[in-house]
């Protein structure tokens, strides 16, 4: 389990400068809260409730399995992003990287996707 610290003002989660690691945030987040990922790589993140918003900025071999965002996820200057997604994510926007999203294209036909130099395939 990692151990966060939360900016409480903002209910802002960050995760900075993590290698290699499972991240389960099993029962730990809610709909007021969201993940900055800064700076790592070789990350799994683990979310199995719904929860406001991650956001992904230089980072690289990511592995997210997310069951349901408010707000959206954005991911900028990373590669090798994976998504897989249980229920629903509302809008991906995405900022020079390189994104998977996995399972059938079909799970994906309502998400807004926003991209600006950046790469994106679909894994099955």
């Amino acid at each position: 389990m990692y151990n966060y610290v939360m900016v409480e003002s903002t209910n802002l989660i960050p995760i900075n400068n993590i290698q290699d690691r499972i991240l389960d945030f099993d029962c730990l987040l809610d709909t007021t809260k969201s993940l900055y990922v800064k700076n790592c790589n070789g990350l799994t993140i683990i979310i199995n409730n719904k929860i406001n918003k991650i956001t992904i900025d230089k980072s690289n071999n990511i592995t997210i399995l997310v069951s349901k965002l408010v707000s959206g996820l954005e991911i900028s200057n990373s590669n090798n992003i994976i998504i897989s997604m249980i229920d629903m994510i509302p809008s991906i926007d995405m900022f020079k990287s390189i994104v998977y999203l996995n399972g059938p294209i079909e799970m994906y036909k309502d998400v807004q996707i926003t991209s600006d130099k950046s790469w994106l395939y679909n894994i099955n």
